[in-house]
């Protein structure tokens, strides 16, 4: 369950990125991109929602591996303290 958080929140940030590049072409250059993000976003999508249902299982230790999964993975992959992290900007933000 932990990996699970994990990845949910690193493919929230390569969601984020990729439509960010496939918003920056235009013309055809935005369709190539177009399913390359609907791809990630249907990724994230489905661990999300694995990630909840597991969470819906009222199991505490479930729950403690959910938030701490997740807040590793916001550690590695959005946070600035990770050398590789920060690289994007957060989901939601317009930087």
């Amino acid at each position: 369950m932990l990996a699970l958080a994990v990845l949910t929140e690193a493919l929230a940030v390569t969601s984020c990125y990729v439509a960010r590049r496939g918003a920056a072409g235009t013309g055809r250059d935005g369709e190539r991109g177009a399913p390359a993000s609907s791809a990630t976003h249907a990724a994230r999508m489905g661990t999300a929602y694995l990630v909840m249902l597991a969470v819906m299982s009222f199991n505490g230790g479930v729950l403690l591996a959910t938030v701490a999964g997740h807040a590793l993975g916001f550690l590695l992959v959005r946070s600035r303290v990770h050398p590789g992290g920060g690289a994007t900007a957060p989901y939601g933000s317009k930087a």
